[in-house]
């Protein structure tokens, strides 16, 4: 008997162990994140050891309140069929899908690597299914280290990068998406920069213009590749509308350069960044989270007072928003003082507004805050427009009133002097009065339909005026060997490599999770 529930419990035990082991909330980094129709997707990533590439596909339902310690992860990995398993990708959202390029990745069927060159996949969030869609034209060089981004046309465009078997080859080229037509085309650029970027961050801003922010670039000097981390203070803008570059240098606080970080958009236009690392070491960037506001003309730094500071340092993290919450997850755990040596298992979500981590959300209160900030603009525009219709109605009612009364009566000139006159020039000045009344609440109200004008022109900020580069917007030399090349094949092994963070896969090829 004992023997018997000994069995059992050890089964029991294995089972446990298999799920933990198969759990979505695994700790990962380089993994894929989107969010759409209420939910908060992660996709594929490298997994604690054995580090192997995941095919893992789950997601939350923010519809629903939980706590940020125990979330509730819906896992649809077998369901879903993910056609391979992906690391080191870009995701952007399209309608109800979301379009994931590039990265490694490996075949689940063979357990070898893909190298296919189209590495563009689709995963339909109603059906809950991947598909690789045919597409014409000649994409993009596969590659690693780029971002994806979208603009409120269905066009996607796709910058720099580095090549995945080759870290000495990095690209200088933009390819732009036309997803209704599902067509490739290399973007002629106007005014381009003349360096490469990698590990950088992309955010679209609704005026058309791609914001890129910090990374890191290379050289080539007697025969050695030698990188450098790009100045943050000094940005390079790309207006989607003509395809020309723009530089931007910043005003405000002065933060670390880093890499490897994470940036999210709000609708007032603030670009919030998260995390990231520097230098040779790989060491936290510091502040971890520092907020870019692009109302200005020239876009500004701060530096906001974080009311609770719960959340680790990190580092090939993703971050979504959703509302007036940026949700954070996974990624490399850093300090500033030692290589990271551990994964993340957690998200993270900062309520905007405040500059808070929360660790427990509520659905409701998502909810009425968006129905909150609806209401005041819809609030104040009828008070305004009730107003105006009531001064309107009241002039008409007093012009049709006095013309009224005046109907049925003798013509009279009224002269100096005369009752009539006088009674005259009152009435007069009273109409001069309503008239007056009426056209400065006019005047006021053209004066806010102009001042809205002017705030949303400021959100959707127009670009420089100036294409000029100043010196210093070039690579900072003297340019540094940063040690953070990946290996220049993912598919051999190689013990020399040492990865970004210190904790990348020491020896590929890499294995494929089921």
């Amino acid at each position: 008997m004992y023997d018997v529930f000994v069995k059992k419990f050890l089964i029991i035990l294995f089972s446990l162990s298999i799920l933990v082991k198969s759990a979505p909330d695994d700790g990962r980094f380089a993994h894929s994140s989107a969010v759409i129709n209420n939910q908060f997707y992660i996709m594929g990533g490298q997994v604690n050891s054995p580090q192997i590439v995941s095919n893992d596909v789950f997601y939350l339902d923010l519809s629903q309140s939980f706590n940020l310690q125990n979330p509730s992860w819906i896992d649809i990995t077998k369901s879903s069929g993910m056609p391979f398993a992906n690391s080191w990708a870009s995701s952007a959202v399209s309608g109800d899908g979301i379009l994931m390029f590039g990265g490694y990745t490996w075949s689940l069927n063979s357990r070898t690597p893909d190298n296919s060159e189209n590495t563009l996949c689709l995963f339909n969030t109603t059906t809950k299914q991947w598909s690789i869609p045919a597409v014409n034209g000649k994409p993009p060089t596969r590659r690693k280290d780029m971002k994806i981004i979208s603009d409120n046309t269905n066009n996607f465009y796709i910058y720099s990068g580095i090549q995945l078997n080759d870290d000495t080859q990095w690209f200088l080229d933009m390819y732009m998406l036309d997803f209704s037509g599902l067509n490739w085309e290399l973007t002629q650029m106007n005014n381009a920069p003349t360096f490469p970027r990698a590990d950088y961050t992309a955010t679209m801003l609704p005026s058309g213009i791609i914001v890129y922010i910090g990374g890191r670039t290379s050289v080539v000097q007697d025969g050695l590749l030698l990188e450098s981390e790009l100045n943050i203070t000094q940005l390079t803008l790309f207006d989607t509308k003509d395809a020309t570059w723009y530089p931007m240098v910043t005003n405000g606080v002065m933060i670390d350069n880093r890499r490897s970080h994470s940036a999210v958009l709000t609708s007032d236009g603030r670009i919030i960044i998260y995390g990231g690392v520097k230098g040779n070491n790989s060491l936290a960037a510091m502040p971890q989270l520092a907020v870019l506001d692009t109302t200005t003309t020239s876009y500004t730094w701060s530096v906001p007072i974080i009311s609770t500071q719960t959340v680790p340092l990190l580092a090939f993290h993703t971050a979504d928003l959703y509302g007036d919450y940026m949700i954070v997850a996974f990624g490399n755990v850093t300090n500033g003082v030692t290589p990271p040596t551990q994964m993340s298992s957690n998200i993270y979500m900062l309520d905007t507004k405040n500059y808070s981590w929360i660790t427990s959300y509520s659905s409701n209160l998502n909810i009425s805050m968006h129905h909150d900030h609806n209401s005041i603009g819809l609030i104040m525009g009828l008070i305004c427009a009730g107003v105006v219709i009531i001064v309107i109605f009241g002039v008409l009612g007093a012009l049709l009133y006095k013309r009224y009364k005046g109907q049925g009566k003798e013509t009279v000139i009224a002269t100096p002097g005369s009752s009539l006159f006088e009674n005259a020039e009152e009435g007069g000045n009273v109409r001069d009065s309503y008239v007056s009344a009426s056209a400065r609440l006019s005047n006021i109200t053209d004066n806010n339909r102009n001042s809205a004008n002017t705030e949303s022109s400021m959100i959707s900020q127009s670009r420089p005026t100036s294409t000029t580069y100043d010196n210093n917007l070039s690579p900072p030399p003297p340019y540094v060997s940063l040690n953070i090349s990946r290996p220049s094949s993912p598919y051999t092994t190689q013990t020399s490599y040492t990865g970004i963070g210190g904790i990348g896969p020491k020896n590929p090829p890499y294995g494929s999770r089921n």
